[in-house]
């Protein structure tokens, strides 16, 4: 693990959010939230995996989203991701100060615009959300493009394959997956790797293949998610939009 790294940019929150470049903005002012909740918390390891190991499991679909980790290796997972975030925040969260300084940065606005682009979006037919797409592609934007992996994409082939009981689960894993694959910080040592292992219990030196290690582990054919997987990333990178499931019309 590279200690001093910090994250795929290198360079602290602050000055990610700052940036000219809409893809550091949103990894300083979106993605860093999804992958720093250790720091930003502000809760002890102890407390914090205490905490997610008393969570009880619903149903058999949550179990896929769960490793066999021990409490010990999951401490020392927050432990690695806490030193890391507290680098990246310089060991203080954002204050309300921080947010308004940067709020009318021009690469602020226009990372805001191309955000609510997508989340807003009925269909992706139109220009404006086909540039809104192709910009968080290419950025990549990793929390933009992780808001569509949540609410837009089209997972009927997996509830075809595995059944609905497990989709919410597989949906879960599948944002960490592609997003690795976009590029994130997702090897040893990395932002999303140690929160994956502190927070779901899946602990390796690689996102991908620590997911998918656990997936078979729990007794899941994983050729057809695989398959799945690898085609919603190269739909993004092809801008093809039929990955995106269709919304019904509006009365």
């Amino acid at each position: 693990m590279d200690d001093n790294r910090l994250g795929i940019y290198n360079e602290s929150v602050r000055s990610l959010m700052r940036s000219n470049n809409i893809a550091k903005v949103d990894y300083g002012s979106f993605q860093l939230r999804n992958v720093c909740r250790s720091f930003l918390h502000g809760q002890d390891g102890k407390t914090a995996v205490k905490r997610l190991l008393a969570l009880p499991q619903t149903d058999k679909g949550d179990a896929l989203a769960i490793g066999n980790a021990t409490e010990a290796e999951r401490l020392a997972g927050f432990q690695r991701s806490l030193y890391k975030c507290t680098k990246l925040y310089e060991g203080a969260r954002l204050t309300q100060n921080d947010q308004d300084e940067i709020s009318a940065l021009p690469s602020v606005l226009r990372y805001r615009a191309v955000l609510n682009s997508l989340r807003n979006a009925k269909t992706f037919d139109g220009a404006e959300t086909l540039a809104a797409l192709s910009d968080a592609a290419s950025g990549p934007l990793f929390g933009a493009l992780s808001s569509l992996l949540s609410s837009k994409v089209d997972y009927t082939e997996l509830v075809n394959a595995y059944g609905k009981e497990q989709i919410d689960a597989l949906r879960s894993l599948t944002i960490p997956l592609v997003l690795c694959r976009m590029g994130d910080d997702c090897g040893p040592g990395g932002t999303v790797t140690e929160q994956l292992c502190w927070e779901n219990g899946i602990c390796g030196d690689y996102v991908d293949g620590a997911i998918f290690a656990n997936l078979r582990d729990r007794g899941l054919d994983t050729v057809a998610y695989n398959r799945f997987v690898t085609n919603v990333h190269q739909a993004l990178l092809t801008r093809d939009t039929s990955i995106f499931r269709k919304q019904k019309p509006t009365k």
